[in-house]
């Protein structure tokens, strides 16, 4: 049995003031009785819903938690000493020069690897397609390859390789790489 505290308001009285007095009761039901009325409320069943709806975000955390748990790690081995400092990319020439300042370490969206000579003044260059689609390059090729290269055989779309069959020279001249000599390509 559940015993539940009633409380009743009842008048005390007339005239002008209003003598309101609360009587407690106690009253008993079965659990029965109770559980009918508890499947009766909707803010229980709210309650309810709510609640199962957390037990299923914890089961899917903790499962997802466990999963992540099996990836195996991934050791990050690049540091500032095995990055080659005389390796760098560029996209394209402006005349017969390439910008310093377009200059990158990371030869995403860029057409040229560079490679410094020991005497940091002298670098040769190669077309590197990791860094944009060869459908791209060749579309672009008078942009992209003609200012820096000299072609071998002429373009065709379906071309699946570039291939440098001599790599270019260039040398720093202030806040220019400077072309000495064109790479030679081939469209295979």
């Amino acid at each position: 049995k559940i015993d539940f505290e009633l409380n009743k308001r009842e008048n005390n009285g007339g005239g002008r003031h209003n003598n309101n007095t609360i009587n407690s009761q106690t009253k008993s039901i079965t659990k029965e009785e109770f559980d009918i009325l508890l499947g009766r409320s909707v803010a229980f069943e709210a309650f309810q819903d709510q609640f199962e709806k957390l037990r299923r975000d914890i089961v899917d955390i903790n499962q997802k938690k466990e999963n992540l748990s099996q990836v195996p790690k991934i050791e990050n081995n690049i540091t500032e000493q095995n990055i080659n400092p005389d390796i760098f990319y560029m996209t394209k020439p402006v005349e017969n020069y390439f910008p310093v300042q377009a200059k990158s370490t990371n030869p995403s969206e860029t057409v040229y690897k560079f490679t410094i000579g020991h005497n940091k003044l002298t670098a040769e260059y190669v077309i590197h397609t990791l860094g944009a689609p060869i459908s791209e390059i060749i579309k672009r090729s008078e942009t992209y390859l003609v200012p820096g290269c000299t072609e071998e055989n002429s373009t065709f779309s379906s071309a699946k390789k570039i291939e440098t069959k001599r790599p270019g020279k260039v040398q720093l001249e202030g806040d220019k790489w400077v072309i000495l000599e064109k790479a030679i390509i081939r469209y295979v």
